[in-house]
């Protein structure tokens, strides 16, 4: 296959439902895969790898401090972790760079906050836990396309708050009234 001919952009359709397709072949397609070849232990008083005796440890696991060498160092955003800590993470879903989908809480918030609004004597119900989700869920991280940040609690928390205002001046009013 010609490198050449696969340079820049361009526009495919798709075999199996007919769509166009921009494709975009990168140039690190061409290149051969760059090879870690891990350190060999010299000396006895050096750090060995947890995993691979043999090996000169180069970092240490992030996650559970095991020294590491370069074949075992995955690295994640910033951490070096082993793959025991990797596995562990994604069976507990807590490793954030391997999140595949991510729960929007704030997008639910508001539809607590706004749906009721056509039921109105739903809201007594709602409004409290569109403002509980808003502000309980208020550190989780955005959606994996940098969507859902702090907006959606934002007007999840004035819609809330403005209903709950609502209902206790109607409450109010009504007790006075009598």
């Amino acid at each position: 296959m010609d490198p050449a001919a696969f340079t820049g952009t361009t526009v495919a359709r798709c075999p199996a439902c007919r769509r166009e397709l921009t494709v975009a072949l990168f140039p690190a397609l061409w290149q051969p895969p760059a090879a870690v070849a891990p350190e060999t232990l010299i000396a006895a008083e050096e750090a060995s790898c947890f995993y691979h005796e043999a090996n000169r440890a180069a970092v240490v696991c992030d996650g559970c401090g095991r020294f590491l060498c370069k074949l075992c160092d995955i690295e994640l955003r910033g951490q070096h972790l082993c793959p025991v800590c990797v596995a562990a993470g994604v069976r507990k879903k807590n490793v954030a760079a391997l999140d595949h989908s991510r729960f929007l809480h704030g997008r639910i918030a508001v539809a607590l906050a706004v749906v009721p609004i056509l039921f109105w004597p739903l809201t007594c119900l709602t409004a409290p836990a569109a403002v509980f989700t808003a502000l309980r869920y208020w550190k989780q991280p955005a959606g994996l396309t940098g969507s859902g940040g702090h907006g959606n609690h934002i007007i999840a928390l004035i819609l809330g708050s403005a209903q709950i205002a609502v209902w206790l001046f109607v409450s109010a009013w009504l007790i006075l009234k009598k």
